[in-house]
């Protein structure tokens, strides 16, 4: 082996550097992902909310270049994340091998728990946020 190159997580690097120092490997890390999405007041919102669900929801959201954080200027930021989050709530979630499924089940109850996790602190760091009941929910 010539190389070790990773595009993945924090915890998988260490233990792939680990092995290769047995062999002394060269080795690439780009671990971690925490990709920004940028939405300026002067933008065209009808393509930047394209390219946001592109950006976050390829693979389901779970491909490592997914963007984690949206930073959207101020004049904008209320209709954007309100046009976001209704392009959000109309995917079709449902069983991975359904025809119209556009986003699965998570890959295990751990991955389920960062999630709610995730998105219990990002709702709290909302100023004056109200959480909207979803149905079922």
């Amino acid at each position: 082996m010539h190389k070790l190159s990773l595009t993945g997580s924090t915890e998988v690097g260490p233990i792939l550097l680990a092995e290769a120092t047995d062999q002394v490997v060269n080795t690439s890390m780009e671990l971690g992902g925490n990709a920004p999405f940028l939405a300026f007041a002067d933008a065209d919102l009808a393509a930047a909310l394209e390219a946001a669900m592109v950006a976050k929801m390829y693979n389901a959201g779970e491909a490592c270049t997914a963007a984690n954080r949206f930073y959207v200027q101020g004049s904008v930021a209320d209709e954007f994340s309100r046009r976001l989050a209704d392009r959000m709530s109309a995917l079709n979630l449902g069983p991975g091998t359904g025809e119209t499924t556009e986003v699965g089940s998570l890959v295990n109850e751990d991955i389920l728990f960062k999630v709610d996790r995730l998105v219990r602190a990002a709702i709290a760091e909302v100023p004056g946020h109200r959480r909207r009941q979803l149905a079922g929910a």
